[in-house]
């Protein structure tokens, strides 16, 4: 078995470094990893991140009070929210890494000049070095260029592999469905971590959990994979299966929305697998105070699942089914 899946995984892997897509994707990255640095700016506007208060004189639109100060500690902390806590005449801004400059245009458009208030900053974070807004995508970007790459490449190859009939002669080979769905889970997981620690290290440096970040992105590149194959058994050409690659990818991309505006998280969106991801690369790079064991075993039960679908649907639609047309 062992054998198979290295022959396999060898054979995959010339066939990715073969495809136009695969080289797409890698210029993608590094036009990504340039935009971070030259176009994106370090300070945009944070006004979409949801407020949270305690014990303001004056309640504001827009700003939801809660019970205690603990609460709102623990909301900034574990939803990136921002918290405004009044002692006194002293305003506490509590925040989870903004800048001097985003934090003096936040109090100026709530309370007016500077001048008419006292502001005391705090920064809930495991390093508490300020994070410029556009290294802060590093999360989006990791997620939906590196991670997915399993998803993309998984179901061109096996696109290709129908389209050029070579799935034909892998019928009466002894591999089997499990050699089939294990080589390409490990090829593609094996480089997602690749892309995803080169991403990580050109935006973010090499200041971050090591070891949680290769797990999760090896996992999650893993869960991508297996999803592509899942769903490419059910189509024979590209142009039918585009779409519905697509529409899955644009679906969890919806995540983003909640990493960029806490605010919106409804319950439905939390289902999504990206976005336990999305937030579990936010705590491994800038130690957002999450439990990242949660992130990791949330992830790899969501992967066990499809890993038991693609060898039922591999084996079923793609194996088996094609064995007994010939």
């Amino acid at each position: 078995m062992m054998g198979k899946i290295i022959s396999l995984m060898v054979q995959d892997t010339k066939l990715m470094v073969r495809n136009a897509i695969f080289w797409v994707i890698t210029v993608t990255l590094i036009l990504i990893v340039l935009s971070v640095h030259f176009l994106i700016p370090g300070d945009f506007n944070s006004s979409g991140q949801h407020l949270v208060s305690w014990n303001l004189d004056t309640v504001y639109p827009g700003i939801t009070p809660l019970e205690s100060r603990e609460a709102v500690e623990e909301s900034v902390r574990k939803d990136g929210t921002i918290g405004l806590i009044q002692e006194g005449d002293t305003i506490i801004l509590i925040h989870p890494g903004l800048s001097e400059k985003t934090q003096n245009a936040l109090m100026a458009a709530l309370f007016g000049e500077p001048g008419d208030y006292n502001i005391r900053s705090l920064t809930l974070r495991q390093n508490t070095g300020i994070i410029p807004e556009n290294i802060r995508l590093a999360p989006v970007f990791i997620c939906f260029e590196a991670v997915v790459l399993g998803f993309l490449m998984a179901g061109i190859l096996m696109l290709s592999e129908k389209e050029q009939k070579t799935i034909k002669a892998y019928r009466v080979s002894p591999g089997g469905t499990l050699a089939y769905v294990i080589s390409k889970a490990l090829v593609f997981g094996i480089f997602g971590t690749i892309y995803a620690l080169l991403m990580a290290v050109l935006i973010v440096g090499f200041d971050f959990n090591w070891p949680g970040f290769i797990l999760l992105a090896f996992v999650s590149s893993v869960l991508f994979t297996l999803l592509g194959l899942a769903v490419t058994v059910f189509f024979s050409d590209m142009s039918n299966w585009f779409f519905t690659a697509v529409l899955i990818l644009v679906i969890n991309m919806t995540t983003m929305v909640s990493y960029s505006a806490p605010a919106f998280s409804p319950f439905w969106i939390r289902f999504i697998p990206s976005y336990t991801i999305i937030f579990g690369f936010e705590d491994v790079l800038f130690g957002a105070g999450r439990d990242i064991a949660q992130a990791l075993i949330i992830t790899s039960a969501e992967a066990a699942v499809l890993f038991a679908a693609a060898c039922a649907l591999v084996r079923k639609k793609l194996l088996k089914a094609g064995r007994s047309m010939t």
